[in-house]
C-alpha cells in the first residue's frame, strides 16, 4: 500500500507534460463533395496520402461476407489504362507506395511517394485516383486473390485463437448483425462473390462524396 501511495504522489507532483503546437490543417470542401484534408510538414521530402471511405465489411451482403476484403485486396489490379504490372512499375519508379485495405465501417486506399523530384507528387496523385476511381478488377486477379483467401480461411481450421474471436463476435452481436460476421467471410461465402459484385461494391460505395482524403507532407 505505501509503494502505491508514494507513486500516485510522484505522479502527483511530476511537472506537467510539455505543450507541443497542433499542426494546422487546411480543410476543404470540393464540388464533388470530396473533403480533403491537408497539413504542410517540409521536414522531409515525402507526402504521405489515405482517402478513406464509410465503407466496409458491414455492406457485405449476409450471403457474401468478403466483398469489402476482397475488393480492397484487388483495386490495385489494374484500370482500363495500366494493369496490374504497370501500377506496380510506375509506384516502385515514383519511389512510392500503394496499398489498399477495408474493415468493418471503412475502405481505405494509402500511400506516400518521395517529392525529391519536382514532378513526382503530380504523377503520383493521377495513379492514386487512377487506381481508386478507375479499378477493373481483371478476372485473372479475382481469381488469383479468391483463391488465396480460401487458402487463408483454410490455414484457420488450426489457428484455435482466430476461431475463438470469430466465436466470441459471433455470440456477442448474432449471425444476423454484420458485426458478428467476419470481415475475411467464409470459404462459401467467398466462392459466392463474383468479380460483378466488387464492380457493384466500388460503384456504390466508393464515391467523392462519402469519403475523405488526408494529405500530409511537403
Amino acid at each position: 500500500m505505501k509503494a502505491i501511495i508514494v507513486t500516485l504522489a510522484l505522479l502527483i507532483a511530476a511537472p506537467a507534460a510539455t505543450a507541443y503546437p497542433v499542426p494546422k490543417v487546411e480543410r476543404l470542401e470540393l464540388a464533388n463533395g470530396l473533403t480533403v484534408m491537408l497539413r504542410e510538414d517540409h521536414a522531409i521530402p515525402l507526402v504521405t496520402i489515405q482517402y478513406l471511405g464509410r465503407a466496409g465489411s458491414i455492406l457485405d451482403a449476409k450471403d457474401k461476407a468478403g466483398t469489402a476484403l476482397l475488393a480492397a485486396r484487388i483495386l490495385t489490379g489494374g484500370t482500363p489504362g495500366r494493369s496490374e504490372e504497370e501500377i506496380v512499375e510506375k509506384t516502385e519508379r515514383l519511389g512510392a507506395t500503394l496499398s489498399a485495405s477495408a474493415g468493418k465501417e471503412n475502405f481505405s486506399l494509402k500511400g506516400s511517394v518521395t517529392t525529391i523530384d519536382a514532378d513526382s507528387l503530380e504523377k503520383y496523385l493521377e495513379l492514386f485516383t487512377d487506381v481508386l476511381f478507375n479499378p477493373i478488377f481483371p478476372q485473372k486477379v479475382f481469381v488469383r486473390e479468391r483463391n488465396r483467401i480460401l487458402a487463408q480461411l483454410q490455414g484457420l481450421v488450426d489457428d484455435r485463437s482466430a476461431l475463438a474471436g470469430r466465436a466470441f463476435y459471433k455470440w456477442v452481436y448474432g449471425n444476423a448483425h454484420p458485426y458478428g460476421r467476419s470481415s475475411s467471410g467464409t470459404p462459401r461465402s467467398i466462392k459466392r462473390i463474383t468479380r460483378d459484385d466488387l464492380l457493384d461494391f466500388h460503384a456504390d460505395y466508393v464515391l467523392p462524396d462519402n469519403a475523405v482524403i488526408a494529405v500530409a507532407g511537403d
